[in-house]
């Protein structure tokens, strides 16, 4: 089986990564982009609303998510719009789900004014940049790492990422 039958269906309400997959270079042949409908959120940069089945309607190889805040375990976001298509994506699509983080969403405190919309267990897995950081960065990392040393492991650590299984 060649490249030729290969096809990749991407759905997204990121602009940042919508306006990468739009660039002139991408070769549309295998590959089709999908967004809901809504309004441009210019806090969290996402298409927000209440048109999430495109999501909820679809089994997704792969769920990939970011977030703004974790405290505890628990994930939040700016916007409460972005908060109510995270949650709907997270609890009612079907698909492994990945929580991609750059170690600086680790937070001494919630969000003020803002419900959690999920929970780090909720996530299959946990992808991780390595490399060293701000030593406050750095401080909450480890001690999130603490936190969860008998929830998450490690499944795959390279020179720059470090993907961790959450233990279901």
């Amino acid at each position: 089986m060649g490249d030729e039958n290969v096809h990749f269906k991407i759905y997204t309400h990121n602009l940042g990564s919508l306006k990468q997959l739009v660039d002139p270079k991408i070769n549309f042949k295998h590959l089709t982009v999908y967004t809901p409908a809504g309004k441009i959120d210019p806090v969290t940069y996402t298409i927000v609303g209440e048109d999430n089945e495109i999501y909820t309607g679809n089994t997704i190889d792969f769920i990939i998510q970011g977030t703004s805040c974790i405290h505890d375990g628990n994930l939040y976001i700016e916007s409460r719009e972005e908060k109510n298509r995270k949650q709907t994506i997270l609890k009612e699509c079907r698909g492994k789900k990945l929580l991609l983080l750059t170690k600086h969403e680790f937070c001494d405190s919630p969000l003020k004014n803002i419900s959690p919309y999920g929970r780090v267990e909720d996530y299959d897995f946990i992808i991780l940049p390595k490399g060293n950081t701000n030593p406050g960065v750095q401080k909450r990392y480890n001690r999130f790492l603490e936190q969860y040393e008998n929830v998450v492991e490690a499944e795959i650590i390279s020179w720059n990422y470090l993907i961790l299984r959450v233990q279901q």
